[in-house]
Formats: C-alpha cells, sequence, structure tokens
C-alpha cells in the first residue's frame, strides 16, 4: 500500500472503532439503567457531580430555617435519620437517578419518596451499629464482598435487628412527607434534575397520579457526554505512523482527539499554554517504531489456551495453564468444592452450622480467586483479538501520550509493549538487524533477565546463558516439544521470545526482539543524583559496583520488624466525625509475617498464631 492508502485504512478503522466503542457504551448502559445502577455510569456520575452541590447548599438552608407544627416535624424526622449534609445529598440524588432512569424516564413521586427514606433508616441503622459496634461492621463489610442476596438478607436480619428497634418508626405517611419534602427541595434547589407531571395511571384507570421526569436539561447534559472523545479502549495500533504531535490536543490518532497528557480539565487548561516543543519531539520519535506480531509466540501462546494445557505445578484447585496463563475453562467455587447440602439458616443443628460456616468461608476465599482468573481470562481474549486483527499487517505502529506525571504510555490498549509478560512476547520490531558482537552481550544479559536473573551481575548473566545455550537454541527451535525448559523461566514467553530470536541468529537470520533495560528505582536515583544522597545513590546503584535492591532493603526491614513486633501495636485516628479512633493492627500484621492460619469462632474469624499461612 501506498503512504495514501495506509492513512485512508487507518481512518476507516477508526471510525469502526468509534462506532464499536459508542455501541458498546450504549450496552452497559441500557444494562446499568435495568439494574437500577445508572449512577455509577459515566452519564449518571457527570449528573451527580453537577447536581451535588446546589442540593447541599439548599439542605443545609432547610436545616437552618425555623419551622412549626408538623413542617418541623417532618424536618426534625430528617435531621433524626441523617444530619450529615453530603450523605444526605448523596442518597437523595443516587436514589432520584436510579429511579426515574430505571422507569423510563417516568416513575411515581411517592415511590421515590418511600425509597429515600428507606435508605436514610437504612443509614441510619447502620451509623447506630457503627458506633455500638464498629467491629461487627468491619465483618459484615467483610461478609457481603462475595455473599449471595439470600446469606445478605439473613446477616442483615440477624446482626441489625437490634439495632433497627432504635430507630424512630413513622407512619407510612409520615415517610411519605418526609420523602415527598426532600425531593421538593430537590427540584427547588435551582439542580434543574427532575420536575413533577401528572400523569394517567398505568395500573389504575381514569387515575391521575404525580410522577417524577427528568428535565430537558438533563437531556442536553447527556447529549454533551456524548460528544466527548472516546476513550482509547477499543483503539487498535495505527497502521501508518502516526500523527507528529504539533499541539497539546493535535497528534496521534488521525480522526480521534486525545490531549498530550491525560489531566484533569483544569490542569489542561494551564498547561496547554506551556511549551512542550521538545517534549513532542522525543514522543514524535517514539511513534515512529514500527512494530509486528511475533507469530511463532502468538502460535504457542494460543496453542496452549485453546487445548487448556495446565502446567502441573500449579495448584490442583486453582489451576494455571503453561506460563502462568489463565485456563480457557470457566468454573465456579461449587464447582470445586461441590455444593453444601444443608439448608440456610433454619433447621441447622450447631454442628451443621459449624459446617456450613467453613463451606461458606472455603467458598469465598476461591469466588475471590476465580474472580480474579476470570478477569485474567477477559484481559486475555481481548490481548488476543488485538493481536489477530494485527497479524495482517507487515507493519504498525502506536501513538503515545503522557500520564500526569509524564510517564509515556500508548493510547491504546491491551496489545502494547508495556502490557502483561505474554503480550510483549508477541509484539516485535518490524525492521530486523543482525546481532554484533555488542549486540550478542545485550541479548545475552537480556535473556538471563527474563530467566528470573535480573538482580545478579552482568558477568553472571553472560556465564549463564553461555552455560544453557544448547538448551535454548533447542527451546527455541521446537517450542512445544520443550516446554518443561523455558516455561520455568520468570517470564516464560518474553523468555521463550529470546529462545526463537537466538535460533534464528544461529540460522543467520536478522533478530526483531526488543532488547529491555529497566532502571533500579528511577524515582529514588534521580533524588539521589539531585540532593547529592551517598546512601540513597548507593541503594539504587547510583554509585558502587554491586547490584543493590531497594525494595528488597525496605521488605527485609519491614519483615523484621513484624517478626520482633517492632510495630506500632494500635492506630490512632480522629474520623470524619471528629471522634478519636483506636485501632489494633495485631490482625493486619499477623497475617503479612505469613504465620497464621485462619480459624472460626462462631460468626466471626480471626487469625492465630500457629501452622503456615496457606495463601489459596
Amino acid at each position: 500500500m501506498t503512504v495514501d492508502e495506509l492513512i485512508d485504512t487507518q481512518i476507516a478503522l477508526e471510525k469502526e472503532a468509534r462506532y464499536l466503542k459508542s455501541s458498546k457504551e450504549y450496552n452497559e448502559l441500557l444494562k446499568a439503567i435495568n439494574g437500577e445502577r445508572f449512577d455509577e455510569t459515566r452519564q449518571g456520575s457527570t449528573l451527580m457531580q453537577l447536581y451535588f452541590t446546589p442540593l447541599r447548599d439548599k439542605l443545609e438552608e432547610y436545616f437552618n430555617t425555623q419551622y412549626r407544627k408538623h413542617t418541623l416535624k417532618t424536618q426534625k424526622y430528617i435531621k433524626y435519620l441523617c444530619d450529615d449534609l453530603d450523605k444526605l445529598t448523596y442518597i437523595i440524588l443516587q436514589t432520584v437517578l436510579q429511579l426515574v432512569a430505571a422507569g423510563g424516564n417516568k416513575v411515581k413521586l411517592t415511590r421515590v419518596a418511600s425509597v429515600i427514606l428507606r435508605k436514610l433508616k437504612e443509614q441510619k441503622t447502620f451509623s447506630v451499629a457503627e458506633e455500638n459496634d464498629p467491629k461487627l461492621i468491619s465483618y459484615l463489610g467483610h461478609e457481603f464482598k462475595r455473599a449471595s442476596k439470600k446469606r445478605k438478607r439473613y446477616l442483615l436480619d440477624k446482626h441489625m435487628r437490634e439495632f433497627r428497634e432504635g430507630i424512630e418508626d413513622m407512619n407510612r405517611a409520615e415517610d411519605i412527607r418526609a420523602g415527598t419534602t426532600l425531593i421538593d427541595i430537590l427540584i427547588k434547589s435551582g439542580a434543574d434534575l427532575v420536575e413533577t407531571k401528572r400523569m394517567m395511571d398505568n395500573y389504575r384507570r381514569n387515575k391521575v397520579s404525580l410522577y417524577l421526569v427528568f428535565t430537558r436539561e438533563v437531556f442536553e447534559v447527556l447529549d454533551n457526554i456524548k460528544a466527548l472523545p472516546h476513550t482509547s479502549a477499543n483503539y487498535l495500533p495505527l497502521v501508518c505512523p502516526p500523527k507528529d504531535w504539533t499541539k497539546f490536543d493535535d497528534g496521534g490518532y488521525y480522526t480521534v482527539k486525545h490531549p498530550f497528557m491525560k489531566v484533569l480539565p483544569k490542569t489542561k487548561r494551564v498547561l496547554v499554554k506551556e511549551d512542550f516543543t521538545k517534549a513532542y519531539r522525543a514522543i514524535n520519535k517514539l511513534q515512529k517504531t514500527a512494530w509486528r506480531v511475533n507469530r511463532r509466540v502468538y502460535d504457542v501462546v494460543t496453542y496452549i489456551y485453546t487445548n487448556n494445557l495446565i502446567d502441573p505445578k500449579s495448584p490442583k484447585e486453582l489451576p494455571r495453564l503453561y506460563g502462568e496463563l489463565p485456563t480457557s475453562e470457566t468454573v465456579t467455587a461449587e464447582d470445586i468444592i461441590g455444593k453444601f447440602n444443608f439448608s440456610l439458616p433454619e433447621g441447622m443443628t450447631p454442628e451443621e452450622k459449624k459446617e456450613w460456616a467453613k463451606w461458606n468461608r472455603r467458598r469465598e476465599v476461591l469466588s475471590i480467586a476465580l474472580d480474579g482468573e476470570m478477569g485474567r481470562r477477559l484481559q486475555y481474549l481481548m490481548t488476543i483479538d488485538v493481536a489477530k486483527k494485527m497479524l495482517k499487517y507487515e507493519r504498525f505502529y502506536y501513538a503515545y501520550q503522557l500520564d500526569y506525571r509524564s510517564r509515556v504510555y500508548p493510547i491504546s490498549d491491551f496489545f502494547t509493549p508495556q502490557s502483561k509478560g505474554y503480550t510483549k512476547a508477541m509484539l516485535e520490531f518490524a525492521d530486523g538487524e543482525y546481532l554484533t558482537e555488542e549486540g550478542m552481550y545485550w541479548f545475552r544479559i537480556h535473556t538471563a533477565n527474563c530467566w528470573g536473573l535480573d538482580k545478579e551481575p552482568f558477568e553472571d548473566r553472560v556465564s549463564w546463558f553461555e552455560s544453557n545455550r544448547l538448551k535454548i537454541l533447542v527451546a527455541g527451535n521446537n517450542p512445544l516439544e520443550h516446554i518443561g525448559f523455558w516455561s520455568e523461566a520468570d517470564s516464560p514467553y518474553e523468555f521463550l521470545a529470546s529462545c526463537i530470536a537466538y535460533a534464528d541468529h544461529i540460522a543467520g537470520k536478522k533478530v526483531h526482539l526488543p532488547i529491555q533495560l529497566d532502571a533500579v528505582n528511577s524515582g529514588v536515583q534521580m533524588y539521589s543524583g539531585l540532593l547529592r544522597d551517598y546512601t540513597g545513590a548507593l541503594a539504587t546503584c547510583v554509585v558502587g559496583d554491586k547490584r543493590n535492591d531497594l525494595y528488597q532493603e525496605v521488605a527485609d526491614e519491614v519483615n523484621r520488624r513484624l517478626v520482633s513486633g517492632e510495630y506500632p501495636k494500635y492506630l490512632s485516628f480522629m474520623d470524619k466525625e471528629g471522634k478519636d479512633k483506636l485501632v489494633s493492627t495485631r490482625v493486619e500484621a499477623a497475617s503479612l509475617t505469613a504465620r497464621y492460619e485462619i480459624i472460626e469462632v462462631e460468626d466471626n474469624y480471626v487469625l492465630q498464631e500457629g501452622e503456615e499461612w496457606i495463601d489459596e
């Protein structure tokens, strides 16, 4: 293809990416609305932020106004349930957004009012419980992470009943009056979020009811949100060199606007006035680096995943594929440990209840691990999807931008030179080179680094390579037949890429392998140089001839203090309500020493010294 043809292809790909992105966002938005989670979406979050301050100010004015009779009674009731203006504002906005969006922009005023009051009562109940029994709230917070709906209802009914009894119990009419008062405050606050309309009742003939609907301003705000630049999640690498950066908002992709730095809008307004000429030159040069898919590593990765080749050295209950790839078969915690046959919780004997508690604890631990595995599986699938699309291009490129710390990252996601090890291994330079003597020296060091010797002296890494040169060559020529060798590496697929590159070198071919070099705690290195700090410079290898590791030094000192008990046994602080708190650090410290096991004590779980901790 000519340069113009490549640019036309790139523009078409960007157009397709925008369409796919908008479709994905639309589907996710619908799912969130139907699940009454509109406030958690980008659109809902924007509305929450936009209308928060006006509503809070109006609530403060309402609390400071002197009322009489029924109005005073309602005001006192609301204050009693929640006198924290921030919490009250959040609950009102969250409830209104969730219910009006889920109701298709039409929900009964009385329903919204009653749900607001129910949430305020729940908030009051938890506040009372936290004040009287903070350990219980901490326990419930942990239990709720992986509990089923039935389990959550059981926990709340069991543990919160005594605290509910202290909450003032008004009749439904008074609850509705309090809820509608709060909605009225929202409407009169100047936060043009919702308005009331009289409409025919959906379920009662010839009856007109009062409904809550979004205002026209809300839809204008939502339209503006749609017009915002799309994020880069669905943007592929470019099939032609990216546009040079010439301005803060002009560079990288051809039809999609990305800022040169990922910063907040108020920071951007300042930065656009600054001169980034030198930074533009550096990034523009980096963007001209041509890449291609390392097809041989890609073939090995996809073969192992497709055939679900389990590494026999991985844990039996939570297996992994060779090279630490996620498994391709989805399982649940119940698939591993079986289902619990007793009813919950009625009808259990004390012994059955203890057995169920142990089983449920095990289920939660496995569920957390399996959730993580699902995340790794999804990341793998998205990465492979991009790699597969890029296989047909002999050369492709990455557009780069700076984050708020001025670190450089590709704008596209997943399949990049800064992703996971198996991803980096599937990428190589489009333009290869014959290895010179100096090139071979750094190639040996890179290969030893991938094996796990990155903290050893250079001469030891070179020596290790020479001692294992034949194994490396054989693995490079026949990766699947020698999977037991290269999969033992610290970074298995990057090591395999080195083996394959070495086989090419021996065969007299060009090598396309990127050689990676990493700084030793670069932040401290820079500070050490600027401050002329010899201790910091020595710890980060700026001076001296010994390979030091500052991270390990800190870890060793922390472990020493944990084992010897030289750490604060309590932390004291003041919470957001101005109350002094004292929290024990024993459980957290004990879990970090890897010398404790979980045991059951009634409904709570504590750590006690004993056998070695087993991290499932």
